[in-house]
């Protein structure tokens, strides 16, 4: 499944007057803060049975708005986040960090994709001015039935690949609207999920 990826972000901001490529400034007073929601030098893949995972990211800027997440949603069941805040930069980053954050609570929280979206569009709506706005999907995969559940915000599809299927990739097209931009009862009826059987890559011949 390619349903996104992440390398480290941006960890130390260090004003350069002279080197606009190396630097990003920012007050000092935001600084503390930046560096305890962007610092993701340590966020590794879980090891899950079964399964085997590599991650890359490449921002467009040093700091960037886009983000990925590994979530415990009890029962042996593994929480994949991945989202992009609109717009680069700090503004974009210190709002990746907030969303994050939210998604990860009410995953762990509610245990299911569908309720925990609905959840994170009503705890960010007002946080933002409807000008600025997240895309995100918030998968669950249980390794004892090979199932994963999935919602989707606005993001990107994540793509399924099986050669052993025709055709050999499909989207994960289920979803809603944007995080951040529509009233809960607008947000709340658009949101879908749906829920996937994968099969495991080692029973598919080479």
């Amino acid at each position: 499944i390619l349903i996104g990826s992440r390398e480290n972000v941006v960890y130390r901001i260090t004003p350069r007057e002279n080197d606009p490529v190396n630097s990003c400034w920012m007050p000092d007073s935001h600084r503390l803060n930046f560096h305890y929601i962007a610092d993701d030098r340590r966020l590794k893949a879980p090891e899950i049975e079964g399964c085997e995972t590599a991650l890359i990211y490449r921002p467009a800027q040093h700091v960037s708005g886009d983000f990925y997440d590994f979530i415990d949603m009890g029962r042996g069941r593994v929480g994949v986040s991945i989202g992009d805040v609109a717009g680069h930069g700090i503004e974009a980053g210190i709002l990746m960090g907030m969303t994050k954050k939210v998604i990860h609570i009410r995953a762990s929280e509610l245990m299911d994709p569908v309720a925990a979206m609905k959840q994170v569009n009503s705890d960010v709506y007002k946080e933002l001015d409807r000008q600025t706005f997240v895309t995100a999907f918030l998968g669950m995969y249980d390794p004892a039935t090979k199932l994963l559940t999935y919602a989707r915000a606005g993001h990107n599809p994540p793509i399924l690949f099986n050669k052993n299927r025709t055709p050999m990739t499909s989207k994960f097209e289920a979803g809603g609207l944007m995080l951040g931009m529509s009233l809960d009862s607008i947000f709340n009826r658009a949101m879908q999920g749906q829920t996937v059987q994968l099969q495991v890559l080692l029973d598919i011949p080479h």
